[in-house]
């Protein structure tokens, strides 16, 4: 793929500097960062293991010891820490919308895109729910966090849907519609 500024590729260099994936847990987000990283020579970053890191701890442990408010308290300190430079994508948590005040920082560090996928998609991805904390209040308490977030993913730059598509294939659409916005 030919290069412009800074290595990346044309349409994306007078872009925002970065993407970020948001969407609901088993939308994807890691596997189509990683997908990025490697099609687009784009360094992947994971805020859950930015706060793993600075931490020290697992989620489950954070949300063992300090709740899902202690969680979020964590996750927003590092999503305002964050230098995301040209040809970055962050994959975040998929409640990191639940905050108002992450929107902003969101947006700072670049296109905002929402990964969606159905609720018979998220609920086969998700599985039983390990390394989930949030998913193993039951099937009930996902459909209600799954309804409370969709009108806050829904504000991203872009939307993509996930369903039955590949972390590659994912990839590529997202590339291709930031060449669209381009234009």
């Amino acid at each position: 793929m030919k290069r412009g500024a800074a290595g990346l590729p044309p349409f994306l260099t007078d872009m925002k500097p970065s993407l970020v994936l948001i969407g609901f847990m088993g939308a994807g987000k890691t596997s189509v960062a990683n997908r990025l990283a490697k099609l687009y020579d784009y360094s992947a970053v994971d805020l859950d293991t930015l706060i793993e890191e600075a931490s020290g701890m697992s989620i489950e442990a954070i949300f063992a010891a300090f709740g899902e408010v202690g969680f979020r308290e964590l996750e927003r300190q590092q999503l305002a820490q964050l230098d995301l430079r040209e040809g970055r994508v962050l994959s975040t948590g998929g409640g990191v919308v639940t905050q108002e005040r992450n929107w902003p920082l969101l947006q700072r560090c670049g296109t905002v895109v929402y990964l969606r996928a159905s609720l018979t998609t998220l609920l086969q991805r998700i599985g039983s729910g390990r390394g989930r904390p949030l998913a193993l209040k039951g099937e009930e308490h996902l459909v209600e966090l799954l309804e409370s977030r969709l009108p806050k993913y829904e504000n991203a730059d872009i939307v993509i849907d996930t369903d039955g598509r590949t972390p590659d294939e994912v990839a590529r659409e997202i590339m291709r519609m930031m060449e669209q916005r381009k234009r």
